[in-house]
């Protein structure tokens, strides 16, 4: 059978759909998988060891991945670890299905096929009355027509919205900092400004632009996320980074800014906590972020410090309306909104055109002080109503990029700048050894050797969006042209593949004429890790799991070889793997977690590259590593410094490194005057 019933729910073993009084539900392959044994058993208890066998079938995943498909689906089922009101856990032995009287169970479907009946019976029964009135009574037809077209043609006539095509302009009026390098500008009366001065070696100061008189309120601060400003305009909160114990995490702190003192909110725990919003005086929103990048909204009890999770995923922001009861979030690379009831979040259902227009992970955003959305995209400012629908869109004709949005007292401010990364080639045994690849105006990052080759790759911008462009000694050559490209990697000299939206194409220089192929794969992709001629490695994620899959170029088939928490992972052999958890370097031989002996204890930074069966990488200390994981050997082969922090490729002949590094551009601080 392709169905089953249980608790009101009926399940399709093949889609994977989960249906309960119409409402409808899409679960993951393995959930399903997980679910269907519960069910098989029939309210038996299921060992630990049977599910893993028969789910996983052999494949490597993390100790805890059963446990986090258990709790997805809980709550897919609306059940909970401590209600276990469908289902049970047996401590240290396994699971079971709670079964119900199967009367009752016949009894809420025959109950719910009569509901569905009834309303498509209803339905039919309505357009038919409609459908007869209306073919007997042409001239009546007629005329609801003709009415409708006075009505469409008085609008386009008489109320023309704002649209992109004709956006409004708009005058820029700047503001004097004093500074060129800053950000976080949080606006309070009186022409005074809050910012943090990054020339001045990260200086928290507070600004009046009309007399020039600056204060520095902290220094050295190190800022994580969001500084939002309390209600009573006194107290700034934030998240700030510390060192504990070794190892980074984030703390949140306020601070009062007429008396400058310091005070702890909330203590970190190998988290980073960050951009605190204010619901009322007892509750604290908070995003607590680990080090895997992955986010959940908290809720906080002042009073009690009690933590509740509102929403989990990938969420680099969010803001609060004046009112305290709408929420816009940057959530799994898209704008979602949300009303914010109690302790509770509530996803609002807003046109298709809203979602397709905001879906990037890049929003600048914030509230007006009568709760519309403000969003710069591109070089415009376009304000939503609370329904999604465009107000206004504005034309800043400026050519640079908008980083920031602030209201303060029903005027709007904006931080512009332009976001400039520049991919550098560097020498790791002469640190002052450092040159520039196309150097540009423009975003240049994830630089990368092209193999048997002296080309170097990069993702740049320059075009508009951000594409893959080949420099051959002076020449530069645009290889793709599609949507925005967000990794890379080489197959071989002629092939490279990438991704666009979660998606990997393939495109190969040998041809004529190169035209990019979509792999269909029925798995979205995060990151691309390795790749051989035959094989290409990737990181995929659904939700909060994450698995390292192998996709096979000839068939396109897939295998999972790794389940569980990874921000970077190798494949050495059929058996083994090497892997970065939490900023520390791991190696799994045969499912089992092996200890890498030949390294010290390392906080490690960026990605980390492997040619042959070595290993390149970078820790906090600045020190570049070889690592023989077959051997478990490891020795210091140079460093770098701040002229090339972030490597994104490696030369094992040369030795040398590519990297994203920030180039310094000027900002601006204005105000925006409406025409």
């Amino acid at each position: 059978m392709h169905q089953a019933h249980f608790h009101g729910f009926t399940i399709n073993w093949q889609s994977g759909e989960l249906r309960k009084q119409g409402t409808v539900t899409q679960l993951e392959p393995r959930l399903v998988a997980v679910l269907k044994v519960l069910f098989d058993a029939q309210g038996e208890l299921v060992s630990y060891e049977q599910l893993q066998q028969q789910v996983w079938q052999g494949v490597i995943v993390a100790p805890n991945a059963l446990q986090r498909v258990i709790a997805q689906l809980r709550k897919s089922l609306g059940d909970t670890a401590k209600q276990q009101a469908i289902i049970k856990t047996h401590p240290k032995r396994g699971y079971s299905l709670v079964l119900i009287s199967e009367g009752l169970e016949v009894k809420g479907r025959e109950n719910e096929k009569l509901d569905v009946e009834a309303l498509e019976k209803q339905n039919i029964t309505t357009a038919h009355q409609i459908n007869l009135r209306f073919l007997n009574q042409p001239i009546a037809l007629l005329g609801i027509v003709s009415l409708i077209i006075v009505i469409f043609t008085f609008i386009h006539l008489f109320y023309k919205p704002t649209t992109k095509a004709g956006a409004a302009q708009a005058n820029l009026i700047s503001l004097d900092t004093q500074t060129e390098q800053f950000a976080q500008v949080i606006p309070l009366p009186k022409t005074e400004f809050i910012f943090i001065d990054k020339q001045a070696g990260n200086q928290l100061v507070l600004h009046n632009t009309q007399n020039n008189q600056r204060e520095v309120l902290l220094d050295k601060v190190h800022v994580y996320g969001q500084m939002v400003l309390a209600e009573d305009k006194q107290q700034l909160r934030f998240g700030q980074t510390i060192d504990q114990n070794g190892v980074k995490c984030a703390e949140l702190v306020g601070l009062d800014i007429k008396t400058k003192a310091l005070t702890r909110v909330l203590p970190c725990q190998n988290d980073f906590n960050h951009t605190p919003l204010f619901k009322n005086d007892e509750t604290l929103l908070f995003i607590k972020t680990d080090k895997q990048w992955q986010s959940e909204l908290i809720s906080l009890n002042i009073q009690t410090q009690q933590q509740t999770s509102l929403l989990a995923g990938q969420i680099d922001n969010a803001f609060i309306s004046p009112d305290k009861t709408r929420l816009a979030i940057n959530f799994n690379n898209q704008l979602q909104v949300f009303d914010l009831k109690e302790n509770k979040l509530e996803a609002i259902s807003l046109p298709k055109s809203f979602n397709q227009a905001l879906s990037s992970s890049n929003l600048v955003m914030t509230f007006s002080d009568n709760g519309n959305l403000w969003v710069a995209l591109d070089k415009s400012l376009v304000e939503y109503s609370p329904q999604g629908k465009v107000i206004s869109n504005t034309n800043l004709a400026s050519s640079m990029q908008v980083s920031e949005l602030m209201f303060n007292d029903k005027q709007l401010f904006a931080l512009l700048g332009r976001d400039n990364h520049q991919v550098r080639l560097s020498s790791v045994t002469q640190l002052n050894n450092v040159v520039d690849i196309a150097p540009s105006k423009f975003t240049d990052m994830q630089g990368k050797f092209r193999p048997d080759s002296n080309a170097i790759s990069v993702l740049s911008s320059r075009s508009g969006s951000t594409q893959i462009w080949l420099q051959q000694g002076e020449q530069l050559l645009q290889l793709t042209q599609a949507a925005a490209v967000t990794d890379h990697i080489w197959l071989d000299k002629s092939r490279v593949a990438y991704l666009i939206e979660n998606h990997v194409w393939l495109l190969s220089l040998a041809d004529e004429n190169p035209k990019p192929i979509k792999l269909e794969l029925n798995v979205p992709v995060k990151q691309l890790l390795q790749a051989t001629s035959k094989t290409l490695y990737v990181q995929s994620e659904i939700e909060l799991n994450t698995s390292l899959i192998a996709i096979d170029l000839k068939t396109n088939s897939l295998s999972t070889l790794f389940e569980g928490p990874f921000h970077w992972a190798q494949v050495l052999d059929d058996n083994t793997l090497i892997l970065n958890d939490s900023s520390q370097l791991k190696k799994v031989i045969g499912g089992q977690v092996s200890e890498t002996t030949a390294l010290p204890a390392l906080t490690l930074q960026g990605r980390y590259y492997m040619k042959g069966n070595e290993v390149y990488l970078q820790d906090k200390q600045q020190n570049v590593w070889l690592y023989n994981p077959s051997l478990e050997q490891a020795e210091i082969i140079g460093g770098f410094d701040e002229n090339n922090l972030f490597m994104s490729d490696f030369s094992k002949q040369s030795l040398k490194m590519l990297g994203d590094n920030f180039v310094k551009t000027n900002n601006e601080l204005v105000m925006i005057e409406f025409k």
